[in-house]
């Protein structure tokens, strides 16, 4: 079990290091990259060797103190887990976008895998100081796993031979696969996060629909709430009668929101012409949501939020997708990412556009 393991996530990011490379070296039919795209390359490629270096290896025992409750351990366990390895030396952002992208994953493996981050302090001065520094990040990066510090010497020699921010995925003491950031990319970050999900909890499901004799929840949207298109068109949900509407809360840095996006933009394909809107809706900057969208060469209608959100749009995590009937009023509600182009979320986004019953959704043969 623990050889397939690791040869299932050497093939994962191999296959995506090959792929994620060619799609940047050639993108545009151009046949000599430029060379700021070589030196890009070139830091992928540093990565990969990073990882290389880590893979197999033994993960020593680290005694750390933990910043919140202060009581002492030392880890890795019997099991598998995920460590996040920060340091005062590493680059901050990285870290920081590091903490949060490894949240979404942490709270998609709802607990069934530990995730812990470790912070080393190569400027130490004092147990107090180290504390207050993994606080620091912990707040910043908006990280709800545990978050430990450690002056272990077997730890900093570990990590001499690679760069901090780095993710180690451990099967007891063994590195089964190990990451190391490519600052200013976070391509390869999203790529690794969800190869280490696929391999530890395989793809995604599609959404629970609702039971036929389920009412429709209560409730329909402010028909002025405003949101502002990526060409700078402004529209409400007004906008949108009519049509039956999904309307999905995300951003760039949530690796759940990633995951999700291809099977959105296939049911938007699937749907074009049938009386079905797609609102993709970002709190972020513009320049950050184009960039990403561009990117990945996107076509789904992307807005960006004016207001506040609504009080029926208020959720806890993303990606959270509402689904409305023509009349506007909210007939389902999913947190968190799901495979959207499913046969059965087909049946059912039909159905609502017609008088067809709800019992159909759920006929036996999927």
């Amino acid at each position: 079990m623990k050889a397939s393991l690791k040869i299932d996530i050497a093939m994962v990011v191999g296959l995506l290091v090959v792929l994620t490379g060619s799609y940047f070296l050639f993108r545009g039919n151009r046949a000599v990259p430029s060379s700021a795209e070589e030196q890009k390359f070139k830091q992928r490629l540093e990565a990969v060797w990073s990882t290389w270096l880590y893979n197999g290896t033994l993960f020593p025992e680290v005694a750390y103190r933990d910043a919140i409750t202060q009581e002492a351990g030392s880890l890795p366990g019997e099991d598998k887990m995920i460590v996040l390895a920060l340091g005062s030396a590493g680059c901050n952002p990285c870290q920081i976008r590091e903490l949060r992208n490894l949240d979404t994953l942490y709270q998609r493996l709802d607990g069934r895998v530990p995730v812990v981050a470790l912070y080393y302090n190569e400027n130490h001065i004092s147990d107090e100081g180290d504390r207050n520094d993994a606080l620091q990040l912990r707040r910043v990066g908006h990280a709800s796993y545990p978050i430990l510090y450690t002056q272990d010497a077997g730890f900093a020699d570990y990590m001499a031979t690679g760069r901090f921010p780095m993710i180690f995925l451990l099967d007891g003491r063994r590195v089964v696969s190990s990451f190391s950031v490519v600052s200013s990319d976070d391509r390869f970050s999203y790529a690794f996060m969800q190869a280490l999900y696929h391999v530890l909890e395989g793809p995604l499901s599609p959404p629970d629909l609702p039971d036929p004799t389920q009412q429709a929840l209560q409730g329909k949207l402010d028909d002025d709430w405003s949101i502002r298109s990526l060409s700078g068109e402004e529209v409400t949900l007004a906008d949108f009668r009519g049509s039956v509407t999904l309307v999905n809360l995300w951003a760039t840095w949530c690796g759940p929101c990633i995951a999700e996006m291809p099977t959105l933009q296939a049911l938007y394909d699937s749907m074009a012409g049938k009386d079905v809107a797609l609102v993709l809706v970002s709190d972020e900057n513009e320049e950050t949501v184009r960039t990403f969208v561009e990117e990945r060469s996107y076509t789904f209608p992307v807005y960006l939020r004016q207001d506040s959100l609504p009080e029926l749009l208020k959720a806890p995590r993303l990606p959270t997708t509402f689904v409305f009937d023509p009349t506007g009023a909210l007939v389902y509600k999913h947190e968190g990412a799901a495979n959207w182009n499913h046969q059965r979320v087909h049946r059912f986004l039909r159905m609502l556009t017609t008088e067809t019953s709800l019992a159909s959704v759920n006929a036996p043969g999927d």
